[in-house]
Formats: C-alpha cells, structure tokens, sequence
C-alpha cells in the first residue's frame, strides 16, 4: 500500500534546515517521507515556537489540510536530509477511493496521533526530566538504532532548544534535565546525538514519577 501512494506523485529531497511546509500557507497536498526525519512546529498566538512531534520515514505529512481543503496548521523543518514525494489532493482522493483498506489505514494513522499528543499533554505537569525521558522513549520506537552492545542510538539531530520547546521548557532547564539522566546511567549525549544506555531504566524513572 505504501508503495502505490509514492507512485502517485513526484520525489523531492530537502536540506537539514529547510521547510517542507510553512504555517498558514494556502496549499494542499500530501507529502510521503521515505528517508529522514522532521519536526513538526506550531506557533503559539504570542509568536513562540513549539515543537509539536517528530515524524520519520513511512508517515504522511499535510493531511489535515488536504482532506479538509484548510491552509497548513503546522510548520515542518527537515532535521536531516529528507527525501519526500509530493501528492496532489486530488490524487490522494482518488487513491483513498479505490485503494482497499486505505481509508481504514489512514484512520488509525489519525487515531494514532490523537493518542499520541494526548500522551504528551497528559505529562504535562511531570517534572522535566521525566518529560525529556518520555520524548526520548518516544524517538527510540520511531528512530532507534540497537548496537551490538544493546545500547540504542538516536541520530535526530534535535538540539536542546528543539527539546525545550517539545516539554515546554528553558533551554537551562532542559540541558539540567538531560543531565540528570546522563547522571542516573540512562543515557549519554553530545552535539546532534543521544545514546540510550539503559532502556528498560528510562521506562522505570517514567512509570515511577
């Protein structure tokens, strides 16, 4: 099924920094990531960022806007070299009608996503470090990458304002936070990498707080 909806439209490749998509544009269409990863940016009414989600290679971008004919709600930015294939709205439409199962699966897409930023603002209220530790459980899921030694690394080049801004903290806060993790053994980190040492301890320190 993923393979008929990227023979729909045409393959783009886009920058680490670049925008795929920019808040409040009047466009619509679809866009499929094959490779890389990007973060979705919301802006807040007193023109503060914050950093919604990540998304990765096998997800859709622009559906919202697509299926209701609304301007973008989000901005997106390439966290690395992203490549995308662009589909109309329309042949999105027609795909939806004639593929079986495809309505069902763009559904629990949805529904997916629903839960997934309940998830977020349900811990809303749990200390920093509790809310990174959750983030980083979140990336491992979608991004990790298991090396010989069990240890799990991330490659998505979020910087530490991209995680303030994802838990709704400083940038002090959250670099004080990280560093109680790396402290307690869960992780390690450096410039646009983190290495989780000890998944199972990462879920406790959550479940516990």
């Amino acid at each position: 099924m993923w393979d008929d909806l990227c023979q729909l439209g045409a393959r783009r490749s886009f920058d680490p920094g670049d925008h795929l998509v920019f808040w409040g544009a009047d466009e619509h269409g679809l866009m499929a990531i094959e490779s890389g990863v990007c973060k979705i940016v919301n802006s807040t009414v007193e023109g503060r960022q914050t950093l919604a989600t990540v998304r990765g290679p096998g997800e859709i971008l622009g559906e919202i806007s697509t299926l209701t004919g609304s301007s973008r709600s989000s901005s997106v930015v390439a966290l690395s070299p992203v490549d995308v294939v662009m589909i109309s709205g329309a042949d999105f439409d027609r795909w939806l009608d004639h593929e079986p199962g495809a309505g069902r699966k763009l559904a629990t897409m949805l529904a997916e996503r629903v839960a997934e930023t309940t998830r977020f603002g349900i811990g809303s209220q749990r200390r920093v470090d509790v809310r990174l530790a959750d983030r980083i459980l979140f990336l491992v899921d979608r991004f990790g990458a298991v090396d010989g030694e069990g240890e799990v690394d991330l490659h998505t080049s979020l910087t530490h304002e991209d995680l303030a801004a994802w838990v709704g903290a400083t940038r002090a806060v959250t670099t004080r936070g990280m560093g109680t993790l790396r402290d307690l053994g869960h992780l390690d980190f450096g410039r646009g990498w983190i290495r989780v040492r000890d998944r199972c301890a990462l879920e406790t320190f959550c479940q516990e707080r």
